[in-house]
Formats: structure tokens, C-alpha cells, sequence
């Protein structure tokens, strides 16, 4: 059939898509707004998502220079703003270390069997 051929996938606008989504996280990260901070992640890690799906289905086709420059650029963002969530993690843990300073810091899950939040009562 003719008519169901699979349209061909656009690099460049992906790229810019992605683009897109990293500068409104960098906003967001900027802003401090936790809920904005959460909902451009989101965006951010469903267009990823959605990219990565059709580079794959279109595996086929060569990517320019400029493209790969654009993709290690992107990459290098991501990497920038997982740097930045890590530094302002930590940043929250000394400061609750210094609030609290017999409490436990570290960000563990909360215990998930009887037992577990039964010891857990008791620490």
C-alpha cells in the first residue's frame, strides 16, 4: 500500500524540539518553582522519549556533521542540568544536616514492610 508509508522523521526540528525543552527546564531550574521544575522534566524526558523512538525507527538515514554537533550539544545541557539538580541536592542535604544535626540526611524510601516500619519506629 502506497498510502502507508511511514512519513520521514525531521532531525533538525526534533533537535530543536529538544532544544525547547532544555531551555524552559533551564528557566524553570532558574525560577526555583519545584512544580515547573517537575513539569518541564517531564516534557523534557517525554520528547526525549518520543525522539529516541523515531531516530530508531528511521535508523537507516546518516546524520550530518552540524546534527551531531547538535545532538553532543544537547547531551552536554543534559549533563549541565543533572550536574545543578546533584549540587542543590547536596546543598539541601548539608543544610538539613546543620538543622538537624542528630537526624538522618540521606534520602531513603520509606520502609515498605511491617517489620521494616516497625525498626524504622524505633531509630
Amino acid at each position: 500500500m502506497a498510502g502507508s508509508a511511514v512519513p520521514a522523521f525531521d532531525t533538525s526540528a526534533c533537535l530543536a524540539e529538544v532544544d525547547a525543552h532544555l531551555s524552559a527546564l533551564d528557566e524553570a531550574l532558574a525560577s526555583g518553582d519545584a512544580d515547573r521544575i517537575d513539569g518541564q522534566a517531564q516534557r523534557l524526558q517525554q520528547c526525549l522519549a518520543g525522539s529516541l523512538a523515531a531516530l530508531r525507527h528511521g535508523e537507516g538515514s546518516a546524520l550530518s556533521p552540524e546534527l551531531v554537533q547538535r545532538l553532543m550539544l544537547a547531551r552536554t545541557r543534559c549533563m549541565q542540568q543533572q550536574q545543578a539538580v546533584h549540587r542543590a541536592t547536596a546543598s539541601f542535604g548539608r543544610t538539613l544536616g546543620m538543622l538537624f544535626p542528630g537526624e538522618s540526611t540521606s534520602f531513603a524510601p520509606p520502609a515498605t514492610t511491617a517489620t521494616a516500619r516497625a525498626l524504622q519506629a524505633y531509630r
